[in-house]
């Protein structure tokens, strides 16, 4: 039960996340492969049809905002431009509540019946690529909307907003370490935003050439996926385990060469940053390559929340101020070598999801697996020594540890956070619409 719950959970996540984001049909091809990874039964079918509700994966506000910098648009524009958001996201909002509807129909009907199969009918797929074409028509129709708002000079701008639709699309899901880096955005979030003229002129040209190498890559994925659509809606319905792993292979290979791409692409833009700056951008790189890693803990999470309690003493604050500092001198080494152990296993055996396929053959010594239990028990250990500096009212205020998601062991739900940039709820720096 374990490795299927797992596994119906991760197909879950990919394939809600393919069709709320609009990758259609060629994501439909890489979700579909979890899927089938496992024969249905009552408990994964549930875990399966927890789906995006609402607004979940939709293009966001903050997107929109930034489509509009790129393009140059004025007030009136940008303005224009979230209303026409407004309406693509009630329709958005349908498709999704519509999907929700089939799912519970299928559901009940599957509890009453006990036949499970239905999740791997021909009816149940063909209906959610209906959802995926659906969510896929409402995207491109805002988009061609928006371009309708562009003057002939920002028009010359579009492709450049193509680009960063592709990597905002595609490198949402991590397959391996480092796939989820969009290396321009990470000079954005030092404050040297190409499309404000902040960048120099070599880091400029460092982040050109990295775009434009990066799309070449992101084009062949995506053709390669449309190619995989068919192949994939057969397996889903044979269930050919030995030829999903053969796919999922070649998508892990491509995995890989796109992460190689974004990490010489930070490799350049950052020899080109200033030294205020450098810094700065270097953890953010690895912050997103490695997010289960290098995200802010739940000690960091519970430190930074007592601080600021005002009713804390002077010996309070002190033994705060050791434990942080404790815990950042011991995690940091820890971290990194979770981080290595992570890269290495991923370069002799591909993407860590290829591991959904063999659950229950982990290796003893595995040296992920040692990290990770390396760094969760020193965790515990300044838990302890956190809480044992604050008193019982205090206790109270700190925030709620992660949960681990329904359906998943707590080595699993390690284990997709490695891969997954938005694993137990997103990134804290990241808006939520």
């Amino acid at each position: 039960m374990g490795k299927s719950r797992g596994a119906w959970g991760l197909a879950r996540r990919l394939l809600a996340g393919v069709v709320s984001a609009g990758l259609g049909l060629s994501g439909m091809a890489m979700a579909g492969l979890a899927v089938v990874a496992v024969p249905a039964n009552s408990a994964q079918a549930q875990l399966f049809m927890q789906g995006p509700g609402g607004n979940e994966g939709a293009i966001s506000k903050r997107s929109v905002q930034l489509y509009s910098k790129i393009l140059g648009f004025d007030k009136d524009q940008t303005d224009t431009l979230l209303t026409l958001h407004d309406g693509y996201l009630s329709e958005h909002k349908r498709i999704s509540e519509e999907m929700q509807g089939y799912q519970k129909k299928i559901m009940d009907e599957a509890q009453e019946s006990q036949d499970w199969a239905v999740f791997q009918g021909k009816e149940f797929r063909e209906k959610v690529r209906g959802f995926a074409k659906e969510m896929e028509d409402s995207q491109k129709s805002f988009m061609e909307d928006a371009k309708g708002l562009c003057t002939p000079a920002q028009l010359e701008k579009w492709p450049a907003l193509e680009r960063h639709r592709k990597r905002e699309m595609f490198l949402r899901f991590q397959f391996v370490a480092g796939v989820g880096v969009d290396v321009v955005d990470c000079t954005r979030r030092v404050g040297l935003a190409p499309e404000e003229g902040k960048a120099s002129p070599e880091v400029k040209e460092a982040i050109e050439s990295y775009e434009l190498t990066l799309d070449r890559k992101l084009v062949d994925v995506e053709r390669m996926a449309r190619d995989a659509e068919e192949k994939a809606m057969s397996m889903m319905a044979g269930g050919d385990f030995q030829k999903i792993q053969e796919m999922m292979k070649k998508f892990s290979d491509e995995a890989i060469q796109i992460r190689n791409i974004n990490r010489d692409g930070a490799r350049r833009v950052s020899a080109v940053l200033p030294e205020d700056v450098k810094g700065k951008f270097d953890k953010e790189v690895q912050r997103r390559s490695f997010p289960r890693v290098y995200r802010k803990s739940y000690v960091t999470r519970a430190l930074d929340a007592a601080d600021k309690f005002k009713d804390l003493d002077a010996d309070q604050k002190s033994a705060l101020a050791e434990v942080r500092a404790g815990y950042e001198r011991e995690s940091g080494p820890m971290n990194d070598k979770w981080a290595n152990a992570i890269t290495e296993k991923e370069d002799k055996e591909g993407s860590s999801y290829l591991a959904m396929f063999n659950w229950g053959q982990k290796k003893p010594d595995d040296p992920v697996s040692e990290a990770r239990k390396a760094r969760k028990e020193l965790d515990g250990q300044y838990r302890d020594k956190l809480l044992a500096v604050l008193k019982e009212d205090q206790k109270k205020q700190l925030p709620k540890e992660d949960a681990i998601p329904q359906g998943m062991d707590a080595e699993r739900a390690e284990m997709m956070g490695d891969m997954d940039p938005d694993a137990f709820g997103g990134d804290e720096d990241e808006d939520s619409e």
